[in-house]
């Protein structure tokens, strides 16, 4: 049997060309599986935009739950690549869910949280529902914590996927919580300044000019 070859479906020639994947593009709506089915979407946005984290960190979470993460399951989608496949574990497809959540090493580094136990109760059927009943479940203070743990998973599964880089995870952990724990202090702070000088403007009135608004 000849070997398979790769080509470019998009183009009569069957060769690659940038307009041909800006059409492509255009026209594949990304996978709304997740979402399609669940109703803890607006409980996720009221939650995510309301707890102080970075910009990155929300537009990650909203690209995690709208299901256009780059995992191989949506980039097989796109026929961006063959394989829906898991790099890692080379055991299940690579959804949202199983990259963040239950990959096997993904899972050990929740089986050794604080939050495991918590997130062990979660509904498991997709990454959104997981999301909205944890941001439900944990107080304000966690929260922040949980989300800075879901980017520190991602951003190590990318190095093990496109560097074969492996870190030490609670180095990473550690990091990003104090990104995140960072941005939340600095905010609180830059808030109550503002307030302060709002408050203090309202208090203080200083006569105009002498003639200002004579005719």
């Amino acid at each position: 049997m000849p070997d398979d070859l790769m080509f470019w479906w998009p183009n009569k020639n069957r060769v690659y060309s940038v307009r041909s994947g800006y059409w492509l593009g255009m026209r594949i709506q990304p996978p709304v599986v997740e979402m399609g089915e669940d109703q803890g979407a607006s409980i996720i946005w009221r939650m995510i935009w309301t707890v102080e984290i970075p910009p990155k960190l929300s537009h990650f979470l909203w690209r995690a739950s709208t299901n256009i993460l780059a995992v191989r399951s949506n980039l097989a989608h796109r026929h961006y690549v063959q394989d829906p496949l898991c790099e890692l574990c080379k055991e299940e497809n690579e959804t949202v869910n199983h990259a963040l959540l239950e990959c096997g090493w993904a899972k050990n580094l929740w089986a050794d949280s604080v939050f495991f136990p918590l997130l062990s109760l979660a509904p498991a059927e997709s990454f959104t529902k997981r999301l909205a009943w944890m941001l439900q479940n944990l107080d304000k203070a966690a929260r922040g914590k949980f989300l800075a743990m879901l980017w520190a998973i991602w951003y190590m599964r990318n190095l093990r996927v496109f560097d074969s880089e492996t870190t030490q995870p609670s180095v990473v952990i550690v990091g990003m919580t104090k990104i995140v724990m960072d941005y939340e202090r600095y905010r609180k702070e830059v808030g109550f300044q503002s307030h302060k000088h709002s408050v203090e403007e309202a208090r203080t009135w200083t006569a105009p000019p002498y003639g200002c608004g004579e005719d």
